[in-house]
This record gives C-alpha cells, sequence and structure tokens, in this order.
C-alpha cells in the first residue's frame, strides 16, 4: 500500500507504528480497573490524531492514544468518566 503511516493496535499487545522510512513500537502500559472495553479503539484513534496534527513524534502520538484510551476502559461505557 501506497501510504503514510500505518498504525497497527491490537490491545494490550505493543503498538506500531510503520512509514516509509521508520518503525516504531511502544509498549502499552498496563491499565488497573477496566470497566467497560467499549470506546477503547475509537478513543486511541483520537488521542493519536490530535497528537498527530499538533505535530508530536510518533512515540508521543502512540503514547497519547494510549492514555486516553485507558481513561476510556476505566469508565463505563464509551465515555472518559469525571476528571
Amino acid at each position: 500500500m501506497d501510504v503514510p503511516l500505518v498504525v497497527i493496535k491490537a490491545g494490550a499487545t505493543p503498538t506500531t507504528l510503520i512509514t516509509r522510512d521508520n518503525v516504531t513500537t511502544v509498549d502499552v502500559k498496563p491499565v488497573e480497573g477496566i470497566l467497560d472495553t467499549t470506546g477503547a479503539g475509537d478513543a486511541f484513534a483520537a488521542g493519536f490524531l490530535v497528537a498527530h496534527l499538533g505535530h508530536a513524534s510518533h512515540r508521543d502520538c502512540l503514547v497519547a492514544g494510549h492514555q486516553l484510551a485507558a481513561r476510556v476502559l476505566q469508565s463505563p461505557g464509551a465515555t472518559m468518566g469525571a476528571r
């Protein structure tokens, strides 16, 4: 495929970002108190894209996605709870 980047996300396993020139892999920090997985993938995408649009490094984009997904995992339904 001729695309600028590909992100491979698979739950708690490391996330990989592939570009034409580089491969970046970031471990997923364990999340305690998981209540619901609904919306976690969408939250990851949102966190990643906001960081990417802000010109963050690829590693920081992946971490931002992980952090937002973790918030959703600790809340019932596709919400982020009160913080």
